[in-house]
């Protein structure tokens, strides 16, 4: 007995040492890992509570089990001021509870990065600011502006900024525009750049996602729910259900049924907020412009179209500037850039051709002239566009689009209550 079990002993050290060897020649040499391996995502949605993310989720659950994209999720607070229809706990003890239930939500669509910026779930408000004077301004948007530049996401999805609906969803909606403008810039929160080594990170889209108080935005890009999953064998509404029933402490269990009621199997929908990139006519993909070219230009490319002011007076001069970036994989010769604007407005002429290599710039400005009398009762559209010729001799082009709101050279308005004179001004100091 004792000879066969040495027997035995010895040849199983054989087989693992040949076992070993043989791993050894087959396995690739690794390659060095990098912190956007871990962390690079190509979407990232912006919420106030845990389960915000219902605004998207059947968007995410597309974008992320059938396009190869990854998304990651930031919350502001833990939820802990909300109900609790599944036990006692109250207080931060719920928020306990809500997040371990929005990580299993999320888990369920493949989304495994996300956050939380600890702020207060204080109380129901309609006041984005009032939620202000319990969150603070800075520190927040610091904090929002760290993680754009460590997740460098693509595109942002957060919450409606219009005076309408939860105070909460307002503010956090506020704080993620202003970090989509200051992410890029290395003028702001520099300290993150020097002390925690941190490159700046500009994302190419901003949404606005329109399910909760969606009063004042129309949507521009609507995404269906009842088409089926090709990985999943299920719609996107069945899999937003099954990821929000995990919602158990908010009821969510008891409405979101599988398979989803005729009424939840309507489109997500979204408006846009801010974009970096040229804009098709009708907007029908989250990422188009980022994995794939828009009109006839490559991916990643930038075209702004942006006015001295987005309110200009009848009779009165306009000053816009357009620009492009070339941050895609070819060389663009003989680019030209230029603005149309409505019948009877004068443009200055076109910009001459110039060739734009990858990674480089070029700008044009234009002076509108506004007629005495345009039309006052709507948003006037101006319209940018780059022309040119890449290394086949194929033309590459693509437009975006910018609203200018005409007023008299004298008028007399109601002042609006105060929070909405608050959204105005800063609406328009963001030009959203």
């Amino acid at each position: 007995m004792k000879k066969s079990f040495s027997f035995l002993a010895v040849l199983l050290v054989l087989l693992l040492l040949v076992s070993g060897s043989t791993l050894a020649q087959d396995e690739p040499v690794p390659v060095t890992a990098t912190s956007d391996d871990l962390t690079k995502v190509n979407i990232l949605f912006i919420g106030a509570h845990p389960d915000d993310d219902s605004t998207a989720t059947a968007t995410m659950a597309r974008y992320v089990l059938d396009e190869g994209a990854r998304a990651a999720v930031v919350t502001a607070t833990k939820g802990e001021g909300g109900g609790n229809a599944i036990g006692r706990q109250l207080g931060p003890s719920l928020g306990i509870v809500r997040e371990a239930e929005e990580r299993m939500a999320l888990a369920s669509l493949g989304i495994d990065l996300v956050y939380y910026l600890n702020e207060l779930d204080w109380a129901f408000t309609t006041s984005a600011n009032a939620t202000e004077q319990f969150w603070g301004h800075d520190e927040p948007l610091a904090n929002v502006v760290r993680l754009y530049r460590v997740l460098k996401p693509d595109v942002v999805i957060t919450m409606n900024p219009s005076p309408s609906g939860h105070g909460h969803h307002q503010y956090i909606a506020k704080l993620a525009t202003e970090a989509f403008f200051l992410a890029g810039d290395p003028n702001a929160f520099p300290e993150q750049l020097v002390d925690e080594f941190i490159d700046p990170w500009q994302p190419k889209k901003l949404y606005y996602a329109l399910a909760y108080g969606a009063a004042g935005l129309a949507p521009s890009l609507q995404v269906p729910t009842n088409e089926f999953s090709p990985s999943q064998y299920m719609t996107y509404a069945d899999l937003e259900a099954i990821a929000l029933r995990f919602y158990r402490s908010q009821g969510f269990d008891a409405f979101y049924t599988v398979p989803p009621p005729a009424r939840r199997l309507t489109p997500e929908s979204f408006t846009l907020g801010a974009s970096l990139l040229p804009i098709p006519d009708v907007e029908t993909d989250l990422l188009a412009g980022v994995t794939s070219g828009v009109a006839e230009a490559p991916a990643q490319v930038e075209l702004e179209v942006m006015p001295a002011d987005y309110y200009a007076s009848q009779g009165a001069d306009l000053a816009v500037d357009v620009v492009f970036r070339n941050y895609s994989d070819v060389d663009l010769m003989g680019l030209s850039l230029g603005l149309e604007a409505p019948m009877g407005w004068t443009v200055s002429a076109a910009s001459a051709p110039v060739d734009v290599p990858v990674g480089e710039t070029a700008s044009a400005s234009f002076t509108v002239s506004v007629p005495a009398d345009a039309d006052v009762t709507a948003a006037q559209t101006l319209v940018g566009r780059f022309d040119a010729v890449d290394g086949n001799g194929d033309a590459r082009y693509a437009t975006k689009r910018a609203l200018v709101q005409i007023t008299p050279p004298v008028s007399m308005e109601l002042q609006p209550i105060e929070a909405v004179r608050i959204y105005r001004d800063w609406a328009r100091q963001n030009h959203i």
